[in-house]
């Protein structure tokens, strides 16, 4: 059995703007920033959450919350044949090019996952656990485009320069970018762990399972190391722009003497 709507109504910007009205109407009822959600709708940041077994309720009570948000009559037509309508019996009874446009949309915005569980009213070390579980998603999304940019663009400094007489200058550089970037990197990961920390923490502080006392030593620790490794970050970045201006000063200047040579030789 397949039921739906048709592609042409397949509108993503007509459905952003249909999910941003129910996020402002919600956070607004409940005294809730709304910016904290709007802030990355239609991010254009997209991580797989469609198989993954931990947040599988999550995901599956969003695709059902979008599609009675979105498209009701879908829902209701189904229930009109078989009864009670629950995530398997929806998903299995809509076409593929619906279930993709559906699961783009908590794909392309994984935080409405936890919206809709806020909604259906899970405990904030609950929500707390999934918003770490998405951080740490996004996290290792952006580190690993982060690597293959740096890593094509390094790399292709070398095969563009490969047989010329700057080769061995524009491989050195580019390892000078290679090092910066892996510095980086490796202290936005162990900033990720930090953060997953103070989740947890917050998490055992709610459910009683550290004193208040316990918290606040374990929060200074973490404070401590976090504010550490964002002083090294700072340190990392400015070094790296100081370097490359230096280059980028020492080229100018190489080229600004080639010319004036070649413009001496031409007044003769």
């Amino acid at each position: 059995m397949t039921t739906g709507v048709t592609s042409t109504s397949y509108d993503y910007n007509a459905a952003m703007d249909n999910i941003q009205a129910e996020v402002e109407a919600y956070c607004e009822a409940n005294g809730i920033n709304a910016e904290d959600y709007l802030s990355n709708l239609d991010g254009n940041l997209t991580i797989n959450v469609f198989d993954n077994p931990t947040l599988a309720a999550y995901f599956q009570l969003a695709y059902m919350q979008l599609v009675e948000m979105l498209y009701p009559e879908v829902i209701n037509s189904i229930e009109a044949e078989v009864g009670a309508v629950d995530f398997a019996t929806l998903y299995e009874s809509c076409d593929e090019e619906f279930n993709a446009f559906i699961t783009s949309i908590i794909q392309d915005d994984p935080e409405l996952m936890a919206l809709f569980s806020m909604q259906a009213g899970s405990s904030d070390s609950e929500i707390q656990a999934l918003y770490a579980e998405l951080a740490k998603m996004i996290s290792s999304s952006d580190s690993e485009a982060d690597d293959m940019g740096a890593t094509f663009y390094t790399d292709q400094a070398r095969d563009s320069a490969a047989g010329t007489s700057h080769e061995d200058f524009v491989n050195w550089l580019a390892d000078q970018e290679d090092m910066f970037t892996s510095v980086e990197m490796s202290i936005l990961d162990q900033l990720s762990t930090y953060d997953q920390a103070i989740l947890e923490i917050k998490a055992a502080l709610e459910n009683d399972d550290i004193s208040a006392e316990e918290f606040q030593a374990e929060m200074e620790n973490i404070m401590f190391g976090r504010e550490t490794l964002m002083t090294m970050l700072q340190q990392v970045t400015a070094q790296k722009s100081q370097f490359f201006e230096m280059i980028s000063e020492m080229m100018d200047k190489a080229t600004e003497m080639q010319n004036s040579i070649i413009n001496n030789m031409r007044s003769y």
